[in-house]
Protein backbone atom coordinates (compact mmCIF):
# COMPACT_ATOMS: atom_id res chain seq x y z
CA UNK A 1 0.00 0.00 0.00
CA UNK A 2 1.25 3.49 -0.56
CA UNK A 3 2.14 6.26 1.63
CA UNK A 4 -0.41 8.46 2.46
CA UNK A 5 1.17 11.56 0.52
CA UNK A 6 0.48 9.42 -2.48
CA UNK A 7 -2.82 9.25 -2.35
CA UNK A 8 -5.46 11.95 -4.37
CA UNK A 9 -8.94 12.44 -3.87
CA UNK A 10 -10.79 14.21 -6.64
CA UNK A 11 -14.04 15.44 -5.80
CA UNK A 12 -16.34 16.48 -8.50
CA UNK A 13 -19.93 17.70 -8.93
CA UNK A 14 -22.02 21.13 -8.76
CA UNK A 15 -23.84 22.18 -6.02
CA UNK A 16 -26.49 23.91 -7.07
CA UNK A 17 -28.12 20.82 -8.40
CA UNK A 18 -28.61 18.96 -5.40
CA UNK A 19 -27.02 15.69 -4.93
CA UNK A 20 -24.74 16.69 -7.40
CA UNK A 21 -23.18 18.68 -4.73
CA UNK A 22 -21.96 15.38 -2.57
CA UNK A 23 -18.42 15.42 -3.77
CA UNK A 24 -17.89 19.01 -3.14
CA UNK A 25 -19.62 18.67 0.04
CA UNK A 26 -17.18 16.12 0.55
CA UNK A 27 -14.33 18.18 -0.15
CA UNK A 28 -15.30 20.93 2.18
CA UNK A 29 -16.03 18.83 5.00
CA UNK A 30 -12.74 16.85 4.47
CA UNK A 31 -9.87 19.97 3.37
CA UNK A 32 -7.12 20.27 5.89
CA UNK A 33 -8.11 17.27 7.91
CA UNK A 34 -7.07 14.81 6.50
CA UNK A 35 -3.49 13.02 5.12
CA UNK A 36 -4.50 12.63 1.87
CA UNK A 37 -4.16 14.94 -1.29
CA UNK A 38 -7.44 16.59 -1.84
CA UNK A 39 -8.15 18.21 -5.48
CA UNK A 40 -11.31 20.11 -6.20
CA UNK A 41 -12.50 19.70 -9.19
CA UNK A 42 -15.98 21.03 -9.16
CA UNK A 43 -17.59 20.32 -12.87
CA UNK A 44 -14.33 20.56 -14.72
CA UNK A 45 -11.97 17.96 -13.53
CA UNK A 46 -9.70 19.06 -16.84
CA UNK A 47 -8.40 22.37 -14.89
CA UNK A 48 -6.88 20.10 -12.08
CA UNK A 49 -5.49 17.25 -14.47
CA UNK A 50 -1.95 19.15 -14.22
CA UNK A 51 -1.35 19.77 -10.84
CA UNK A 52 -3.00 15.84 -10.20
CA UNK A 53 -0.47 14.80 -12.93
CA UNK A 54 2.62 16.77 -10.89
CA UNK A 55 1.40 14.83 -7.65
CA UNK A 56 2.65 11.85 -8.81
CA UNK A 57 -0.31 9.83 -7.01
CA UNK A 58 -0.32 5.79 -6.51
CA UNK A 59 -4.01 5.78 -6.08
CA UNK A 60 -6.39 8.36 -7.07
CA UNK A 61 -10.04 8.08 -5.68
CA UNK A 62 -12.77 10.70 -7.35
CA UNK A 63 -15.94 11.29 -5.22
CA UNK A 64 -18.85 11.65 -7.68
CA UNK A 65 -22.51 11.12 -7.85
CA UNK A 66 -23.25 8.15 -9.50
CA UNK A 67 -25.83 5.65 -10.78
CA UNK A 68 -26.22 2.22 -9.30
CA UNK A 69 -29.37 1.16 -8.88
CA UNK A 70 -29.06 1.46 -5.45
CA UNK A 71 -31.45 3.86 -2.52
CA UNK A 72 -30.56 7.26 -2.07
CA UNK A 73 -27.88 8.17 -0.30
CA UNK A 74 -26.27 4.53 -1.05
CA UNK A 75 -22.95 4.64 -1.10
CA UNK A 76 -20.61 2.45 -3.82
CA UNK A 77 -16.63 1.54 -4.42
CA UNK A 78 -16.27 0.82 -7.77
CA UNK A 79 -13.18 -0.13 -10.03
CA UNK A 80 -11.95 1.67 -12.72
CA UNK A 81 -13.50 -1.47 -14.88
CA UNK A 82 -16.49 -1.77 -13.06
CA UNK A 83 -17.27 1.66 -14.22
CA UNK A 84 -18.43 0.31 -17.53
CA UNK A 85 -20.34 -2.43 -16.68
CA UNK A 86 -24.57 -2.22 -16.84
CA UNK A 87 -24.50 -2.07 -13.15
CA UNK A 88 -23.43 1.78 -12.91
CA UNK A 89 -23.17 4.56 -14.52
CA UNK A 90 -21.94 8.16 -13.91
CA UNK A 91 -23.36 11.37 -15.41
CA UNK A 92 -20.37 13.06 -17.88
CA UNK A 93 -17.86 11.94 -19.32
CA UNK A 94 -15.67 10.58 -16.26
CA UNK A 95 -15.02 7.58 -18.21
CA UNK A 96 -12.98 9.42 -20.67
CA UNK A 97 -11.29 11.17 -17.70
CA UNK A 98 -10.37 8.38 -15.77
CA UNK A 99 -8.33 6.76 -18.64
CA UNK A 100 -6.56 10.01 -19.03
CA UNK A 101 -5.51 10.01 -15.80
CA UNK A 102 -4.64 6.35 -15.80
CA UNK A 103 -2.31 6.34 -18.87
CA UNK A 104 -0.47 9.76 -17.46
CA UNK A 105 0.05 8.61 -13.74
CA UNK A 106 -0.63 4.66 -14.25
CA UNK A 107 -2.08 4.66 -10.96
CA UNK A 108 -4.95 2.83 -9.46
CA UNK A 109 -7.94 4.75 -9.48
CA UNK A 110 -11.49 4.09 -8.27
CA UNK A 111 -14.59 5.94 -7.36
CA UNK A 112 -16.45 6.91 -4.54
CA UNK A 113 -19.91 6.84 -5.62
CA UNK A 114 -23.15 8.67 -4.04
CA UNK A 115 -26.83 7.53 -4.91
CA UNK A 116 -28.50 10.90 -5.82
CA UNK A 117 -32.46 11.57 -4.95
CA UNK A 118 -32.47 14.75 -6.64
CA UNK A 119 -30.22 15.98 -9.71
CA UNK A 120 -32.42 19.54 -10.20
CA UNK A 121 -31.19 22.63 -10.46
CA UNK A 122 -32.14 24.91 -7.53
CA UNK A 123 -32.75 21.98 -4.95
CA UNK A 124 -30.51 21.49 -2.01
CA UNK A 125 -28.71 18.26 -1.30
CA UNK A 126 -31.10 15.66 -0.40
CA UNK A 127 -30.77 14.24 3.61
CA UNK A 128 -30.27 10.95 2.39
CA UNK A 129 -27.28 12.29 0.37
CA UNK A 130 -25.55 14.56 3.05
CA UNK A 131 -25.66 12.08 5.70
CA UNK A 132 -23.84 9.38 3.91
CA UNK A 133 -21.22 11.84 2.55
CA UNK A 134 -20.64 13.12 5.83
CA UNK A 135 -20.24 9.06 7.17
CA UNK A 136 -17.95 8.49 4.21
CA UNK A 137 -15.97 11.94 4.87
CA UNK A 138 -15.51 10.66 8.40
CA UNK A 139 -13.58 7.57 6.78
CA UNK A 140 -10.89 9.46 5.62
CA UNK A 141 -10.53 11.99 8.60
CA UNK A 142 -10.24 9.80 11.51
CA UNK A 143 -7.99 7.40 10.06
CA UNK A 144 -4.19 6.05 10.54
CA UNK A 145 -3.92 4.66 6.74
CA UNK A 146 -5.77 4.06 3.56
CA UNK A 147 -6.02 0.20 4.26
CA UNK A 148 -8.37 1.33 7.43
CA UNK A 149 -10.10 4.05 5.37
CA UNK A 150 -10.99 1.16 2.86
CA UNK A 151 -12.28 -1.35 5.24
CA UNK A 152 -14.62 1.50 6.53
CA UNK A 153 -16.13 1.86 3.52
CA UNK A 154 -16.81 -1.60 3.01
CA UNK A 155 -18.15 -1.90 6.31
CA UNK A 156 -20.35 0.60 4.93
CA UNK A 157 -21.26 -0.39 2.14
CA UNK A 158 -21.85 -4.16 3.15
CA UNK A 159 -23.90 -2.49 5.87
CA UNK A 160 -26.65 -0.78 3.15
CA UNK A 161 -26.56 -4.16 1.37
CA UNK A 162 -27.68 -6.00 4.24
CA UNK A 163 -30.48 -3.15 4.49
CA UNK A 164 -31.39 -3.26 0.26
CA UNK A 165 -31.84 -6.66 0.64
CA UNK A 166 -35.05 -6.66 2.68
CA UNK A 167 -38.54 -5.70 0.44
CA UNK A 168 -39.35 -1.85 -0.12
CA UNK A 169 -42.18 -0.57 0.78
CA UNK A 170 -43.05 3.32 -0.59
CA UNK A 171 -46.28 5.10 1.39
CA UNK A 172 -47.35 7.57 -0.75
CA UNK A 173 -49.57 9.85 1.82
CA UNK A 174 -49.75 13.27 2.71
CA UNK A 175 -50.58 12.82 6.37
CA UNK A 176 -47.06 12.66 7.85
CA UNK A 177 -48.72 11.21 10.76
CA UNK A 178 -49.95 8.80 8.98
CA UNK A 179 -46.91 7.57 7.13
CA UNK A 180 -45.06 7.96 10.35
CA UNK A 181 -47.30 5.19 11.81
CA UNK A 182 -47.38 3.22 8.88
CA UNK A 183 -43.75 3.04 8.85
CA UNK A 184 -43.28 2.03 12.31
CA UNK A 185 -45.79 -1.18 11.74
CA UNK A 186 -43.86 -1.99 8.64
CA UNK A 187 -40.25 -1.37 9.89
CA UNK A 188 -41.08 -3.55 13.35
CA UNK A 189 -42.11 -6.37 10.62
CA UNK A 190 -38.72 -5.89 9.00
CA UNK A 191 -39.80 -4.08 5.92
CA UNK A 192 -37.64 -0.91 4.98
CA UNK A 193 -39.84 2.49 4.06
CA UNK A 194 -39.33 4.60 2.00
CA UNK A 195 -42.47 7.64 1.15
CA UNK A 196 -43.63 10.63 -0.89
CA UNK A 197 -46.13 13.36 -0.17
CA UNK A 198 -47.77 13.81 -3.45
CA UNK A 199 -48.14 12.33 -6.97
CA UNK A 200 -45.15 14.39 -8.70
CA UNK A 201 -42.96 13.09 -5.61
CA UNK A 202 -44.26 9.87 -6.09
CA UNK A 203 -42.43 9.78 -9.29
CA UNK A 204 -39.58 11.08 -9.23
CA UNK A 205 -38.66 8.91 -5.98
CA UNK A 206 -39.80 6.26 -8.50
CA UNK A 207 -37.32 6.95 -11.39
CA UNK A 208 -34.86 6.88 -8.06
CA UNK A 209 -35.69 3.00 -7.05
CA UNK A 210 -38.57 0.46 -7.88
CA UNK A 211 -40.48 -0.14 -4.39
CA UNK A 212 -41.21 -3.62 -4.06
CA UNK A 213 -44.95 -2.72 -3.41
CA UNK A 214 -47.03 0.50 -2.65
CA UNK A 215 -49.60 1.94 0.32
CA UNK A 216 -50.80 4.71 -1.85
CA UNK A 217 -53.52 7.06 -0.35
CA UNK A 218 -56.33 8.05 -2.78
CA UNK A 219 -56.63 11.70 -1.60
CA UNK A 220 -53.32 13.70 -2.01
CA UNK A 221 -52.95 17.30 -3.78
CA UNK A 222 -56.58 16.56 -4.82
CA UNK A 223 -59.72 14.43 -3.76
CA UNK A 224 -58.73 11.59 -6.48
CA UNK A 225 -54.95 11.81 -7.54
CA UNK A 226 -54.42 8.32 -5.84
CA UNK A 227 -56.65 7.21 -8.02
CA UNK A 228 -54.51 8.68 -10.95
CA UNK A 229 -51.78 7.65 -9.78
CA UNK A 230 -52.76 3.81 -9.51
CA UNK A 231 -54.35 4.47 -13.30
CA UNK A 232 -51.01 5.36 -14.51
CA UNK A 233 -48.91 2.41 -12.38
CA UNK A 234 -51.48 -0.23 -13.95
CA UNK A 235 -51.26 0.90 -17.37
CA UNK A 236 -47.81 0.84 -17.63
CA UNK A 237 -45.66 -1.92 -18.26
CA UNK A 238 -42.51 -1.36 -16.64
CA UNK A 239 -44.37 -0.79 -13.23
CA UNK A 240 -47.87 -2.75 -13.71
CA UNK A 241 -46.08 -5.54 -11.63
CA UNK A 242 -46.15 -3.54 -8.38
CA UNK A 243 -48.98 -4.38 -5.69
CA UNK A 244 -50.35 -1.93 -5.06
CA UNK A 245 -52.52 -1.40 -1.29
CA UNK A 246 -54.80 1.58 -1.85
CA UNK A 247 -56.00 3.12 1.65
CA UNK A 248 -58.69 6.05 1.86
CA UNK A 249 -61.03 7.54 4.59
CA UNK A 250 -62.84 9.27 1.63
CA UNK A 251 -66.16 6.77 1.53
CA UNK A 252 -66.66 8.33 5.28
CA UNK A 253 -65.74 11.83 4.51
CA UNK A 254 -67.96 12.22 1.34
CA UNK A 255 -70.88 9.71 1.93
CA UNK A 256 -69.81 8.10 -1.10
CA UNK A 257 -68.35 4.62 -0.66
CA UNK A 258 -65.38 3.54 -2.66
CA UNK A 259 -66.14 1.08 -5.60
CA UNK A 260 -63.64 -1.43 -5.21
CA UNK A 261 -64.23 -3.41 -8.65
CA UNK A 262 -63.45 0.31 -10.85
CA UNK A 263 -59.80 1.12 -8.53
CA UNK A 264 -56.25 0.39 -10.29
CA UNK A 265 -55.15 -1.40 -6.86
CA UNK A 266 -54.66 -5.20 -5.74
CA UNK A 267 -56.15 -4.11 -2.19
CA UNK A 268 -58.07 -1.29 -0.98
CA UNK A 269 -58.30 -0.77 2.88
CA UNK A 270 -60.17 1.94 4.76
CA UNK A 271 -58.50 3.91 6.83
CA UNK A 272 -58.04 3.90 9.81
CA UNK A 273 -55.36 1.04 9.45
CA UNK A 274 -55.22 -1.86 12.19
CA UNK A 275 -51.57 -3.37 12.45
CA UNK A 276 -52.54 -6.95 11.85
CA UNK A 277 -54.63 -6.47 8.72
CA UNK A 278 -52.35 -4.04 7.07
CA UNK A 279 -49.56 -6.70 7.59
CA UNK A 280 -51.80 -9.47 6.45
CA UNK A 281 -52.04 -7.97 3.03
CA UNK A 282 -48.54 -6.92 2.76
CA UNK A 283 -46.70 -10.51 3.08
CA UNK A 284 -49.89 -11.71 0.81
CA UNK A 285 -49.13 -9.45 -2.03
CA UNK A 286 -45.21 -9.55 -1.89
CA UNK A 287 -44.73 -13.28 -0.49
CA UNK A 288 -42.81 -12.87 2.23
Amino acid sequence: MCPESRIALITLGNDLRGDDGAGILFGNLIEGKTPFMLFNGYEAPENISGPVINSRPETIIIVDTMFFKGNPGDITLVSKDELYSNTVSTHGTLGLYIEYLLHETGADICILGFQPKSLEFGDSISPEVSDSVRRAADCFIHTDSISHTFERLNEICLKEQHMNARKTIMVVDDDRDIVESTAMILESAGFKVTSAESGNQFYESLRSKRPDLIILDVMLETMTEGFNVGDALKSNPEYSSIPIIMISAIDKQTGFPVDVNFIQADVFMEKPLTPDALLRNVKKLINT
